[in-house]
C-alpha cells in the first residue's frame, strides 16, 4: 500500500543500454506486477529511436513520470493523484544533481547502480516534494515548466502490447537469422562437394602419374 506516499520510487537508468545507474532504496516495495511494467517501460524506452522528453505513462492508480535527457532516463513512479507537474519539477531538480556529479562519469561506467549514493539526494529532495500543500510546491505548481505542454502520454497497456509484439518481431528475426545461417551452411557444403565431385578424378589421376614416374626413376 502507498496510501502515506506521493513519489513511491525514483530510477535513474543510461539510455543507450539500460543499465541502471542509481535507484531510491524503497523501489523494494514495489509489487511484482510494478516491476515487470517498469522493465517493460525501461525495455521499450532504451529499444525505442522515439524518446520524447516528457512522457508520462498511467495505469490504473499510477504514473509513471519520465525524463529522457543527455543520453539518462529519470523515471519517477508516483500515485495518480500526485500533479505531474510537480513529479516534472522533481526529476528537473533531481536530474540537474545528478549530472552536476556524475555527468562525465555516465558513459564509462559498466556495472549496475554504480551511483547507489546517489539515493541520499534522492529521499532528501523526495521529503521536500512529498506534501503538495507546501507553500514551496504551490509556488512551484504555479511556475511554467520548461515544455511541461508537450508531455507525451501513454497508458500502460499500450506500453506492455508494444514489448510482446517487440518480442514477437524479435523471435521471428532470429528465426529467419538461424535458417538463413542454416541455409549459408548448407550451400558452403554442397559447393564443397561438388568442387570434390570435379575434381576428384584429375586429382587421382595426377597422384597415380606422380607415383608411376617416381617407381619408373627410382
Amino acid at each position: 500500500s502507498f496510501s502515506n506516499m506521493t513519489i513511491v520510487s525514483t530510477s535513474i537508468t543510461r539510455l543507450c543500454d539500460g543499465l541502471q545507474l542509481a535507484a531510491s532504496v524503497d523501489d523494494g516495495q514495489l509489487n511484482a506486477k510494478q516491476k515487470n511494467e517498469a522493465k517493460a517501460i525501461l525495455k521499450q524506452l532504451t529499444s525505442s529511436s522515439n524518446h520524447p522528453r516528457l512522457h508520462t505513462i498511467e495505469d490504473s492508480t499510477h504514473r509513471y513520470n519520465i525524463l529522457t535527457q543527455n543520453g539518462v532516463i529519470y523515471i519517477a513512479f508516483c500515485e495518480k493523484s500526485y500533479p505531474t507537474k510537480l513529479a516534472y519539477t522533481y526529476l528537473e531538480e533531481i536530474a540537474k544533481e545528478f549530472e552536476m556529479q556524475y555527468g562525465r562519469e555516465v558513459e564509462r561506467v559498466e556495472r549496475p547502480y554504480a551511483f547507489i549514493k546517489f539515493d541520499t539526494y534522492i529521499q532528501k529532495t523526495k521529503k521536500v516534494y512529498m506534501d503538495t500543500r507546501t507553500s514551496r510546491n504551490i509556488d512551484k505548481l504555479k511556475e511554467d515548466l520548461h515544455d511541461v505542454q508537450q508531455i507525451f502520454r501513454s497508458n500502460i497497456e499500450e506500453i506492455l502490447g508494444r514489448g510482446e509484439r517487440l518480442e514477437t518481431l524479435s523471435a521471428a528475426g532470429s528465426a529467419l537469422r538461424s535458417e538463413s545461417r542454416k541455409y549459408q551452411q548448407q550451400t558452403v557444403y554442397m559447393n564443397r562437394m561438388a568442387a570434390i565431385k570435379k575434381w576428384a578424378p584429375l586429382i587421382i589421376m595426377a597422384l597415380m602419374f606422380i607415383f608411376y614416374l617416381w617407381w619408373k626413376l627410382f
